[in-house]
């Protein structure tokens, strides 16, 4: 049998058989079977995966929204943004304005999250509050999420 058929198709052919009970026999016969899976053993050639992941990028790829990033996302990035946090850290002495916990960088919170430093504006960015170190101040995440979340109700209520 020189055809490349599915196991599926295989399992059809001997009136509904399940594929892997098609497997296993054609298996028990001696009949060479191809590993299931995706690019087993180099199955899949080098041209087909360029030809799929190639189409799956950039402007190809179901989630791109154009190649550009907001302006506050580009900023928060930014080595301007990264100095001027660092600049409160430093001035607050890495401890939270709120609770008094001494606050961990990102690489060192990944056992207590809850003590990872954040920077607050204490007027809120989207209510006009400047991105200077008189409007900001050091919190943890526990204190900083609670701390939104209270505000945030309060611009609600108000």
């Amino acid at each position: 049998m020189d055809e490349k058929k599915s196991l599926l198709e295989v399992a059809r052919s001997f009136n509904a058989v399940g594929a892997n009970t098609a497997n296993r026999w054609l298996r028990e016969a001696g009949i060479e079977v191809r590993p299931r899976g995706w690019n087993v053993n180099g199955f899949q050639s080098d041209e087909h995966r360029k030809a799929f992941v190639g189409n799956q990028s950039g402007e190809n790829h179901w989630n791109w929204k154009g190649g550009v990033s907001s302006e506050g996302a580009r900023y928060r990035a930014s080595a301007e943004w990264a100095r001027i946090r660092r600049e409160v850290y430093e001035r607050d002495g890495w401890l939270c304005q709120e609770c008094g916990i001494r606050c961990l960088n990102t690489r060192d919170s990944k056992k207590h999250p809850k003590r990872k430093i954040q920077c607050h504006h204490v007027v809120p960015r989207r209510l006009g509050g400047p991105d200077h170190p008189d409007n900001l101040i050091t919190l943890c995440m526990s204190c900083h999420h609670r701390i939104e979340r209270g505000e945030a109700h309060k611009e609600l209520i108000a």
